[in-house]
């Protein structure tokens, strides 16, 4: 790991500077450690302040501030040759995706996925694992600072650039880690998602996955997907906080009073009565879905029923989800959730069993197991006190 003091320092904030780092990071290494700094608050997409980049003796803090147009760093972004290094960097990487107007950073690695895979828990900070894996204590002080601020005071300068910093040797030790018990490549399909526009910013008609109602009609879930579908497009558009549209809670009352008429909108607490244009146009789509037929109403979603038989067998499916998770030293929603097994035993033929974690990685670990468990290949015994994996052939 390279000394702080032997790394160079460097504050980008002009167009030329930028380019020259750029240089730099093609020329001097094949992985970089990326980080941002971004502020949140009043807008839907993160405003970007700051671009932290590590390279094997520099590290470069670019002001995207001072530098209103940081397009070409973009090409290092989607550079397949130059491997990026992050940790939990989906904000990171919607940010990328959102400022290159859909296009994606490519050839990304993920720290944070790497120590789940590595058995390091189910979301491991950053801090945590660089004290726990590099014996080193960082100063967190300014994780909730004003990024927008200008100059950046010293104390953030030294934050920003221990983000970086530690984040190669850390993620040499993963490589290490993943490589030595055979993983390597169940790491190129975790951050396949992180390599997809769809995953980083949500399509407005998804984004009914955000809330949750108990129990709803079919036209409970057209309301639902309407007003969310609407307001995701109109923030996104606007650029504007979905919660100064539309709080999550209104969203849910409106779905439950369902309005006959305009003023009855004023009833629902927290509802912006005051705007009038939003409030005509969230009452013109609850009239609109309301005026549907009931025959072309879609269902909602909803988990299959499972007979008494199959209730048994799902729980030794979660027996043998929670072995082979234990076995991994990973956590077993890593493998596979409820809903998962639920759906893929609820099917008759089994060639109909599809879920989308039964495939990669989790269909050879778990997935193959669960198949000749079902086919009576395989059986779960107690011996010496351990549950054991037996072939019935």
């Amino acid at each position: 790991m390279a000394a702080r003091e032997l790394m160079e320092i460097v504050y980008v904030d002009t167009l030329e500077g930028l380019e020259y780092a750029i240089q730099v990071m093609e020329q001097e290494t094949t992985y970089l450690a990326v980080d941002t700094e971004f502020r949140r608050e009043d807008t839907y997409f993160p405003q970007l302040c700051l671009i932290q980049v590590a390279t094997q003796n520099h590290v470069f803090l670019i002001d995207a501030i001072k530098i209103t147009n940081v397009s070409p760093f973009f090409r290092i972004l989607t550079n397949k040759d130059i491997l990026k290094v992050f940790h939990s960097g989906r904000q990171d990487l919607e940010i990328f995706c959102h400022l290159m107007q859909g296009d994606v950073a490519i050839s990304i690695f993920d720290t944070q996925i790497a120590a789940m895979l590595a058995g390091y828990g189910e979301s491991a900070g950053f801090e945590s694992l660089v004290y726990k894996l590099l014996k080193v204590s960082l100063d967190k002080s300014s994780r909730h600072t004003n990024w927008t601020q200008r100059p950046l005071k010293e104390e953030q300068k030294s934050y920003a650039v221990n983000d970086v910093l530690y984040l190669r040797p850390l993620y040499e030790l993963m490589v290490k880690k993943l490589a030595h018990s055979g993983r390597l490549d169940w790491m190129k399909e975790e951050v396949i998602p992180l390599e997809t526009a769809g995953f980083l910013i949500v399509p407005p008609s998804e984004a009914w996955r955000r809330l949750s109602l108990s129990h709803p009609t079919a036209r409970h879930f057209a309301v639902l997907k309407a007003l969310t579908e609407w307001r995701e497009a109109t923030a996104q558009k606007t650029d504007t906080p979905r919660s100064w549209l539309l709080k999550d809670e209104v969203i849910l009352d409106i779905i439950a009073r369902r309005p006959s008429t305009p003023e009855q909108l004023r009833k629902i607490p927290h509802f912006p009565w005051d705007d009038t244009l939003l409030r005509d146009e969230v009452f013109s789509i609850v009239q609109a879905v309301m005026e549907i037929p009931e025959d072309e109403l879609s269902a909602p979603e909803a988990l299959p029923a499972l007979s008494k038989s199959k209730q048994n067998i799902l729980e030794m499916l979660k027996l043998l989800l929670k072995m082979v998770a234990d076995q991994l030293d990973v956590n077993p929603k890593l493998i596979a959730d409820k809903e998962d097994l639920v759906v893929w035993l609820s099917a008759d033929n089994p060639s109909e069993r599809q879920v989308h974690t039964a495939q990669g990685w989790r269909y050879d670990m778990f997935w193959k197991l669960a198949q000749e468990l079902l086919g009576g290949n395989i059986a779960l015994r107690i011996q010496d006190d351990h549950i054991i994996i037996e072939s019935t052939s």
